[in-house]
């Protein structure tokens, strides 16, 4: 073999390697340029959580004190109910009495008979304040007015007289109707002035209790004071 041939030969080699070494060389260049496109891309967006379930807010002050109220005004509702009825009963009773000749009941004296439609009147009239005042204490967290006047708009047509006004009547309690411990026997409302009694001596007062019911209160010595001060609450 010449000199020329193994020159030949030695560059043959020499190429090859080089070759050989690129190829080795570009191999680790494109993993580094596929590394370098992943880490230029944005990334992933984060799973999506389910969402949490959001805790009612608590009830206000002023809706639990709305609340409280509608529930004060329900339980009160029967009694306001039964007041309605009584009164109403109380008129018709009345409407019969003084428009039935037949019904048996009508007194032969008529100015007995008068006396008796008055007093009627009057009972009749103090129910209607009694009314009146349940529903204005209702709508006023239980308390009374200073004055029957307050409550006037409540007050039933119904129970109107031509005779009788608020003047002629007062309140003599003041304060709250709930915290009565015992309303059928305390007094919430009275005349202001006694009348004398027909044919005997002595005067009746017309008084309203705090349960809705009321009375004509006879007093053979014209004295209301002890009595009174048995049926009256705390003022």
């Amino acid at each position: 073999m010449g000199p020329n041939q193994i020159k030949a030969g030695l560059v043959a080699l020499m190429a090859a390697g080089l070759v050989t070494l690129v190829v080795h060389q570009n191999r680790p260049i494109r993993q580094l340029q596929a590394e370098l496109v992943e880490l230029r891309a944005p990334p992933p967006p984060p799973p999506t959580l389910p969402e949490a379930p959001v805790a009612p807010a608590p009830p206000s002050e002023e809706l639990l004190r709305l609340r409280g109220e509608v529930a004060r005004l329900r339980s009160q509702q029967p009694e306001l109910d039964r007041l309605r009825t009584e009164n109403s009963r109380l008129r018709n009773v009345g409407a019969r009495v003084e428009t039935s000749p037949q019904a048996g009941t009508e007194d032969p004296d008529p100015e007995r008979a008068a006396a008796k439609q008055r007093g009627i009147a009057r009972l009749n009239y103090a129910k209607g304040w009694g009314l009146a005042l349940v529903q204005f204490a209702n709508a006023n967290n239980g308390l009374m007015p200073a004055r029957l006047a307050d409550a006037g708009h409540l007050f039933p047509a119904e129970a109107e007289s031509a005779e009788l006004t608020a003047d002629q009547f007062e309140i003599v309690y003041k304060g709250a109707l709930k915290d009565l411990a015992e309303p059928a026997k305390t007094i919430i409302v009275r005349e202001k002035e006694p009348w004398a009694t027909l044919r005997r001596p002595g005067a009746s007062r017309t008084y309203l209790f705090a349960d809705g019911h009321s009375e004509i209160h006879y007093a053979a010595d014209g004295t209301f004071d002890q009595w009174e001060q048995e049926h009256l609450g705390a003022r």
